[in-house]
């Protein structure tokens, strides 16, 4: 699955993420979870060397990296990095076995850090998300400037990844899992800013955390309705939200149908059961079907 002497020229399709397993860089079956061992429908991970442990363990944490990166194979999950700082990310690259890491997640990316995270990945055979966390999810002119900044490494940036904790942290308030996330304005108009600022130029956007991972049905709905929103792929914190995603993320019989018949009209414009199907309109939409059936499979 995890390729390695991963080179620019070989994007990592948004769909190939699935649901990506945050995990803390101390937790004590890190190299069984990135090898593959421990999860092997586990499609994508995050090794996080941020928010996940405790300011006093990042020694400890950068340890751990170097030890388990030489034993890392070809096999296992695509892995990315979430490192607390550039001053990490540098120490990071010069560690031995960095080349079976696909790449790295850069938390808190904004415009006052951007052109540093930028600069020490340039010339580098990773991929990288970055990940809005700050005042920007509140600004649609800043994002569409963080856009621009993105442009030129569109090809390197499987997804932009935002912080829906970090936004409900801005706001005051707090997540009920009983309450649906899209039903509160200023959250849902937060996610829409990021959506329509990065889709139209290419980019993927994934969909936030869902804490509350004893609630299985809650979290399949709330991947019901990421998908609708356009959101693909999902950071996860629970392996028990693995196999839900990997359900949710099946296409419908139908959905492939007109997938396909988009992707192979003759015209712009056919129709299939009293559905327009528009060629130019729709296919970026069709090609993701697509991807998702071959990956995912169809619905029963």
């Amino acid at each position: 699955m995890s390729p390695t002497g991963l080179t620019l020229s070989d994007p990592i399709h948004p769909a190939e993420l699935g649901g990506t397993l945050f995990v803390p860089a101390t937790h004590h079956d890190l190299l069984a979870v990135a090898s593959g061992k421990k999860y092997p429908n586990l499609r994508s991970m995050v090794i996080d060397l941020e928010d996940g442990i405790d300011p006093d363990r990042l020694r400890e944490a950068l340890e751990s990296v170097h030890s388990m990166l030489p034993l890392l194979t070809g096999d296992g999950p695509l892995r990315f990095l979430r490192p607390d700082s550039p001053h990490t990310l540098r120490t990071l690259l010069k560690m031995n076995g960095i080349g079976f890491i696909e790449g790295f997640v850069l938390p808190k990316f904004g415009l006052e850090n951007a052109d540093e995270w930028l600069a020490l990945l340039r010339g580098k055979p990773f991929a990288f998300m970055p990940s809005v966390e700050g005042g920007e999810l509140f600004s649609l002119p800043e994002l569409h400037e963080l856009a621009d900044m993105l442009k030129p490494h569109r090809r390197r940036i499987p997804s932009v990844r935002f912080g829906l904790e970090d936004m409900l942290r801005q706001l005051g308030i707090t997540r009920d899992c009983s309450i649906p996330l899209y039903s509160l304005i200023a959250p849902a108009q937060a996610i829409g800013n990021v959506i329509a600022a990065f889709k139209p130029h290419g980019f993927n956007v994934s969909a936030g955390v869902y804490k509350c991972f004893h609630d299985a049905e809650g979290f399949r709905r709330e991947i019901q309705e990421d998908l609708k929103q356009g959101l693909l792929g999902k950071t996860i914190i629970h392996p028990s939200q693995i196999d839900v995603i990997e359900e949710e993320y099946r296409v419908s019989l139908f959905e492939k149908e007109q997938a396909q018949a988009i992707v192979s009209a003759a015209s712009n414009v056919t129709a299939l059961e009293g559905i327009m199907l528009e060629k130019p309109t729709q296919l970026p939409w069709a090609k993701t079907i697509l991807k998702r059936s071959e990956l995912y499979g169809v619905t029963p």
